[in-house]
């Protein structure tokens, strides 16, 4: 009877053990809390970035101060071992990258469709930095042209 107790406590805990609670899912835990985020030297936006899901995703909400807002959802694949995001904003933009940690850097990638049929290749990399800030660089580039910085950012925690 003693075994048969310890067996469904075991059971109740692994139940209540959260599906994603795993090092792989928290690789881009880094990137969690609510930051200011300075480009050339200016406080452009605020983005808060938080767990939700029962920690199965990260949930990113960006805004500006200029009004462009958007958010993603990240999220880790036990079946491919791969990190998505999905990215939508208020200008209809949508980006879906995939990728992991490569060295120190969280590194995703996509590739979108230009209105003129060309494809866009997209590298996203987050690094956390000393002190606790994290530099974000997103870069695109164009068939075989050169990669071209978009966005060069510090994320700072309020």
């Amino acid at each position: 009877m003693r075994t048969f107790w310890l067996v469904i406590s075991m059971i109740s805990m692994q139940l209540q053990a959260s599906p994603c609670s795993s090092q792989e899912y928290k690789s881009f835990d880094f990137w969690l809390g609510d930051w200011k985020v300075k480009s050339n030297e200016k406080y452009v936006a605020t983005s808060k970035i938080s767990k939700i899901l029962d920690g199965c995703v990260i949930l990113e909400e960006y805004q500006t101060t200029s009004g462009f807002a958007g958010k993603s959802l990240n999220t880790y694949s036990t079946e491919s071992g791969i990190w998505h995001q999905t990215w939508m904003d208020n200008k209809g933009g949508m980006l879906i990258l995939k990728g992991g940690i490569e060295g120190q850097k969280m590194i995703l990638r996509g590739v979108t469709l230009e209105k003129d049929g060309t494809e866009k290749k997209h590298e996203i990399t987050w690094q956390k930095q000393q002190g606790g800030t994290v530099h974000q660089v997103w870069r695109a580039r164009a068939d075989n042209n050169d990669w071209v910085i978009l966005f060069s950012g510090l994320y700072l925690r309020n």
